[in-house]
This record gives structure tokens, C-alpha cells and sequence, in this order.
């Protein structure tokens, strides 16, 4: 009998244990304890089957009033969701734990929260913030000796690290990590251990290195019988026989990874697989069948919100389609791309990973110093660095597309008649992706700098707000024949030039989106509830999808091609932040074909 098979015999058993004993067992905290046991030992094989326990292992809980149970179970709920690819669901999850465990003053618990939270960031390309919350477990961690955490928060940030380009002091957390599991046997984080050492060596260009951790790793997981840790294994070794141009090779290793990972509704794994198995027939020149896995990959990731792995999937797409010699979809991902990119790139070398990095480091040598970051200086930071980001759109890069714009004009005025149709239309794809950066530049500053302007203590006249939005776009109302009804509204205490930006991207957005077939008619109306000014702004245009009602306020985010709406993605998150700014909340209900109403509650 082999190890994997001695090993499967045993789960099986506990298994059975644990479902007996959950059968004798009344609904009390006992109970709760055996669900969250069972589900445990099940989320990695069989995920569906664990939420359902822990799930009625949370609603015992909330009926005996178990809060430490709550707290575990919420935490569980979360962890089978990330192990998914479901990371807001799991976001909320883990935060619902960590309010629980902090009532209850649950330190192990909110250490474990903390780590949850910072892997959720990880995986959204928050960089900053995820190593905020894997320092702030690994110091509770510390204080409390626990061994397994410790490991795991060295793990994390060894990969925060290794995503910041410091390979080697992830290799130092790595390494960490890796000693102390050895030390406590634990043989499943052993194995993500070797693939996460692995990786830094594949980073180095150390490919034999790489795959002797890797397969160290897969070895590992095939004697637990760890489904999600033979896959992820596989997945890395595929990727490297890739690199190496072995293509056969890749693709039976990557093929194994996302046969098991569509087992296991694994969408994380999947969507990675998918855009690896593209890549190996990039390699081959299949560049048609490459595209398919890309846009495969693309789907879940969108869905995902994953932000690191969109950057890859973009530009693959635009290094894809540019040799099929299509140019125009390789310029329009480029483009993605590059937004990918820099997003990315903002927030992962803002001052905060530093002053988060050199805090801890600070703090594990004098703990009697007190904390050097206060909430103060980060803001303050935070703000110097926003300036110059505003002022490096404002000048630095819209010169080149200014410079371009010009010499396109140039080139149309001396050359446009000598030209034959495909020059023609190249010269127009030039000119029209000049203009679409430029307005995206305008409105990527607009964000950068909207709800900056707080004027604390300010009272803005609602009413008189809206005297200039409506100047402002009067020709926009007159041309699509809007009819802009306006109730009496509240003043309330915010910036009015703030008040002015959102109440204009909304009705521009209602104008924009208004059906073919009907002139538009919104209606912004008000009420008091809850000590809440609620603001609505109706309109009866297109309709937003269910599906589509978290994203849309998330930057970049398109629901329509550009040739069909024109816009940047930008509107309404900007409309988001200023009200966030102001400890707002705005959302949207609608219906498809019937209209949206866009809500705004703010405090009073």
C-alpha cells in the first residue's frame, strides 16, 4: 500500500469519526466545534461539501450566541471561498471573523484574520496593504510563540517580497518559514514552502534549482494526497518546462493542473493554467489556439478582481493578436495592459510598504520605541505622493501624446492623399488612440486628485450645486433632449467643487446611457432615514446587469465597447471616492432595459 494511499484511508476514517460523532451531538458548541472540525479536514477535497458544514456550524453559533464559533466558522467560510478564487465573498468573510475576535478580545483568532486579510490583498495586487496585515499577525504571532503562524506569516510576506522585486529578502522569509515547518512536521506547508523557494530561483533564471524545489513539492502533496497542492505543483513545473521551450513537457504538467483544478472549482488555479497553456502555444506559434486560453483565463479573472495576473493576461493578449497581425486588438490590450501595469506599480511602491517593512524591523529591535508611522504621517505621506502622480499626468505624460497628436496631424496634412486604405486606417487608429489616452489621462488626474478638497466644516447648498451642474452641461441636456427633474435638496457638509464633480459625472452618465428609443428623464430626489442624507438620482436609460453592479464602480471598469459608449471607465469611481472620502456609501439599483438609480447616503 502506498504512502497516499495510506493516508487517504486515514482522512476517510476521520471522516467517518467526526461525521458520528456530529450525529449524537445536540446543536451546542460541541457541534459547532465538530462542523468546523469536519469541514476543515474537507474544504481542499471536497470544498462544497465543508461550506455546508461550516455554514450550519455558523448558524448554531449565531442562535447560542457562540461568538468564538462564530468568529472560527465566518474565518473557515472565508478560507474555502479564497481556496476558490471567490475573493470578495471570502473578504467579507474574513472581515465579519475579525470583528467577532476582536469583540472578544480572540488574539490567536485575530492574528489568523490578519494573515487572511493580507493573502485576500496579495491576491488583489494591494501590495502595501497586504503586508500591513501579514506584520501585524506575524508581531501577535510572535508575542504569543505560535510556531505554525509564524510560519505562515513569514511565507506571506516572503511572497509580498518576491512581487516587490526584494528576492532577497524573500528568500530570507522563505527560509524562515521553511525551518520552522520542518521543525513542527508540517508536512502540507512544507510543500508550499519548496514551490515558493522555487519560484525565487525561476526568478533568478536558476531553472534546475526551481524545478528541484518544485518536484520536491509535488512529491510532498502526492503523499498527502493534497489535490490543490499536486496541482499548484504541476502548474509551476509546466510553467518552467515553457520557459525551457520543453512544450510537451509543459503542457502535460499544466494539463494535469487544470484537470484537477476544475475538479475542485478551483478558479484561481484555473484562470493561471489557462493563461500558462496559452503561452506554451504562443511558444508553438499557435497563436490562434493561444488566444482562446487567454481570453478562457481572461473571463475568470475579470470576475476575480485579481489584479496581478490581469496585467499577465493583457499583455499576452496584445503580444497574441499582434502576431496574427491584428493591430488594432494588440494596441487595445497593450493599452490595458500598460493601465494594468501602472496601477500596479502605484500602489506597490507607495511610502506605505516601506514604512510598513522598516516598522517591523524597527520594532523587533527596540519594542520600547513607539511606532514611527502614526495614521498621520502615512496620510500625510500618502498625499505628497498623490501631488506628484498628479503632476506627472499633468505634464510628463500627456507631452508625448501631445507630441504625437501633432506629428499624426502633420503626417495626414503632407501624406493623407499618397496613402492606400491600410495606411489610411493605420493613421486613424494613431489618431483616435492619441485622443482616448489623452481623455484618459484627464480623467486618471481627475480621480487622482477628486475628494482630496475635504474643507472640513464646510456647508454645501445641494440646490445651489446643481444650478451649476446644470449650466455645465446644458448643451449635453439640450442635444439628447434630457429632462432633469430636481427636488429639494439638503445641505450638507462636504466640498462644493466635490458636489459639483459627482453630481455631474452621474447625469452625464444617465444622459450617456439613455435608451435609443426614448429622450432621457432623471430625477434626483431626497430623504431623511437612519441619520442619513439619502440622495437618488433616477433615470430611465439602458439599465445596468445584477452581475454588473459592484464593478462598475471600480476603476477602468467598461461594460460597453468604446465604438458603442464612448468614456474612460473612470466616472464613477471617481464618484465613489469622493463620497468614501466624505464616510459615504453609494450604489445602484436598476433593472435591464428600465433604467438605474444611483444612491448616495452620506452622514448628517
Amino acid at each position: 500500500m502506498t504512502s497516499t494511499t495510506k493516508h487517504s484511508d486515514k482522512t476517510r476514517g476521520n471522516i467517518v469519526e467526526l461525521k458520528g460523532a456530529i450525529d449524537k451531538t445536540r446543536a451546542n458548541s460541541r457541534r459547532v466545534k465538530l462542523l468546523n472540525k469536519l469541514a476543515e479536514s474537507l474544504y481542499r477535497s471536497a470544498p462544497e461539501e465543508a461550506l455546508s458544514y461550516t455554514t450550519e456550524a455558523l448558524q448554531i453559533a449565531i442562535q447560542i450566541k457562540y461568538e468564538q464559533g462564530i468568529g472560527d466558522s465566518s474565518n473557515l467560510i472565508g478560507k474555502i471561498h479564497w481556496n476558490q478564487g471567490n475573493f470578495q465573498k471570502a473578504e467579507d468573510a474574513f472581515m465579519e471573523a475579525l470583528a467577532v475576535r476582536e469583540r472578544i478580545n480572540d488574539t490567536a483568532g485575530i492574528a489568523k484574520s490578519y494573515n487572511a486579510l493580507g493573502a485576500i490583498y496579495y491576491a488583489y495586487g494591494v501590495y502595501a496593504k497586504s503586508l500591513d496585515y501579514f506584520i501585524k499577525s506575524l508581531k501577535m504571532c510572535e508575542a504569543g510563540s505560535d510556531k505554525v503562524e509564524i510560519a505562515k506569516c513569514c511565507n506571506n510576506i516572503g511572497l509580498v517580497y518576491e512581487k516587490l522585486g526584494d528576492h532577497e529578502k524573500s528568500l530570507d522569509y522563505h527560509r524562515r518559514s521553511l525551518d520552522i515547518r520542518k521543525e513542527t512536521n508540517n508536512k502540507i506547508s512544507i510543500a508550499y514552502s519548496y514551490s515558493n523557494t522555487g519560484n525565487i530561483f525561476k526568478i533568478k533564471g536558476d531553472y534546475d534549482t526551481a524545478l528541484t524545489y518544485y518536484f520536491k513539492s509535488l512529491k510532498v502533496t502526492q503523499d498527502l494526497y493534497d489535490n490543490y497542492g499536486i496541482a499548484h505543483a504541476c502548474s509551476l513545473i509546466g510553467e518552467v518546462y515553457c520557459t525551457l521551450g520543453d512544450n510537451a513537457q509543459a503542457l502535460e504538467y499544466l494539463s494535469k493542473a487544470f484537470t484537477i483544478q476544475e475538479k475542485l472549482g478551483d478558479k484561481a488555479g484555473k484562470a493561471i493554467s489557462l493563461n500558462r497553456i496559452g503561452e506554451v502555444h504562443t511558444r508553438k506559434g499557435k497563436h490562434e489556439e493561444a488566444i482562446d486560453y487567454y481570453h478562457r483565463s481572461l473571463a475568470i479573472t475579470r470576475r476575480m478582481n485579481a489584479h496581478p495576473l490581469l496585467e499577465s493576461v493583457y499583455k499576452n493578449l496584445a503580444d497574441a493578436y499582434a502576431y496574427t497581425n491584428d493591430y488594432k486588438s494588440a494596441f487595445e490590450y497593450h493599452v490595458l495592459y500598460s493601465e494594468a501595469r501602472a496601477a500596479l506599480f502605484n500602489e506597490e511602491k507607495t511610502n506605505a510598504v516601506a514604512q510598513v517593512s522598516s516598522q517591523y524591523e524597527y520594532e523587533k529591535k527596540n519594542r520600547e520605541i513607539e511606532r514611527l508611522n502614526s495614521e498621520q504621517e502615512i496620510l500625510r505621506e500618502a498625499k505628497d505622493e498623490l501631488e506628484l502622480f498628479a503632476g506627472k499626468v499633468a505634464h510628463d505624460l500627456k507631452e508625448p501624446l501631445r507630441m504625437m497628436s501633432s506629428f499624426g496631424g502633420l503626417l495626414e496634412e503632407k501624406y493623407y492623399t499618397s496613402m492606400d486604405d491600410v495606411g489610411k486606417e493605420y493613421l486613424s487608429i494613431i489618431k483616435n488612440s492619441s485622443v482616448r489616452m489623452q481623455a484618459l489621462l484627464s480623467d486618471l488626474l481627475e480621480f487622482a486628485l477628486s475628494g482630496n478638497d475635504t474643507e472640513e466644516g464646510r456647508r454645501t447648498d445641494l440646490n445651489d450645486t446643481l444650478l451649476i451642474v446644470k449650466n455645465n452641461l446644458r448643451l449635453c441636456l439640450k442635444e439628447s433632449k434630457a429632462k432633469l427633474i430636481i427636488n429639494d435638496l439638503p445641505t450638507i457638509n462636504a466640498s462644493f467643487s466635490n458636489m459639483v464633480q459627482l453630481f455631474q459625472n452621474l447625469i452625464a452618465n444617465a444622459v450617456k446611457f439613455k435608451k435609443q428609443d426614448a429622450d432621457p428623464i432623471i430625477e434626483i430626489s431626497y430623504v431623511e432615514q437612519n441619520n442619513q442624507h439619502i440622495i437618488s438620482i433616477k433615470d430611465n436609460g439602458i439599465g445596468i446587469a445584477d452581475k454588473h453592479k459592484e464593478e462598475i464602480f471600480q476603476i477602468f471598469t467598461r461594460l460597453h465597447t468604446r465604438d458603442k459608449y464612448d468614456g474612460t471607465g473612470i466616472g464613477l469611481a471617481t464618484c465613489k471616492k469622493i463620497v468614501k472620502n466624505l464616510k459615504g456609501k453609494i450604489w445602484v439599483e436598476s433593472e435591464m432595459g428600465k433604467g438605474s438609480t444611483f444612491y448616495i447616503a452620506l452622514p448628517m
